[in-house]
């Protein structure tokens, strides 16, 4: 029962993370359109950031971007450089990213807490003791278990490529055509940035 409890107060924890990082997306869209908009009088040009993995598909885009009239100087295209994204065993409140090996272990410790307590009032030390014999054989047990099934996708996700960033400066007629190419050329993500109306004073 207790194991259940410290492994719900955990999950609990990296629910909340992922809630508050929902959160902060939003906030920051939020805050963009509200800090500026889109100025199409006086400037009518709009610049789009896209990122894309490491594939043939970024000199196609570029090409296919080139071939909408947008000029090549307008055209950025830079790697990201990779983060040391080694395996943590805990997830912490100031990084949660869904891969840590604690949930297994706990799922086991709290079965086999349950069963030697259950089966500890026919055996000679008792319920409890077997239950703390089953809490920590089903901890250790849960925690070999996950750790070899997540060997693997814990290589992925260590060898995983870096990401290339385009950014494009073009007009603001160009836009629906541009997240077209983009699209269709298989991007991650985009976003429109919007321009910031400058005061005079």
């Amino acid at each position: 029962m207790y194991a259940f409890a410290i492994y719900q107060a955990y999950a609990s924890v990296n629910e909340n993370n992922i809630l508050y990082d929902i959160e902060q997306i939003r906030y920051l869209r939020v805050r963009a359109a509200n800090m500026g908009q889109l100025n199409t009088i006086e400037n009518n040009t709009v610049q789009v950031i896209a990122t894309f993995d490491h594939s043939p598909f970024v000199e196609m885009v570029i090409h296919d971007i080139e071939k909408l009239g947008v000029l090549p100087q307008n055209i950025v295209a830079l790697p990201l450089e990779n983060l040391d994204s080694g395996a943590h065993i805990i997830d912490t409140i100031h990084r949660a990213d869904g891969r840590s090996v604690l949930d297994g272990a706990m799922m086991g410790a709290t079965i086999f807490a349950v069963l030697g307590a259950i089966y500890g009032f026919v055996l000679y030390w008792g319920p409890i003791i077997w239950g703390l014999i089953g809490l920590a054989g089903g901890f250790i047990l849960g925690l070999i278990i996950e750790l070899a099934l997540s060997k693997k996708k814990l290589k992925v996700f260590a060898s995983r490529k870096s990401e290339v960033i385009i950014e494009v400066m073009c007009d603001s007629s160009l836009k629906n055509q541009l997240i077209k190419v983009l699209k269709s050329r298989k991007a991650n993500g985009y976003v429109v940035i919007p321009q910031r109306l400058t005061s005079t004073t």
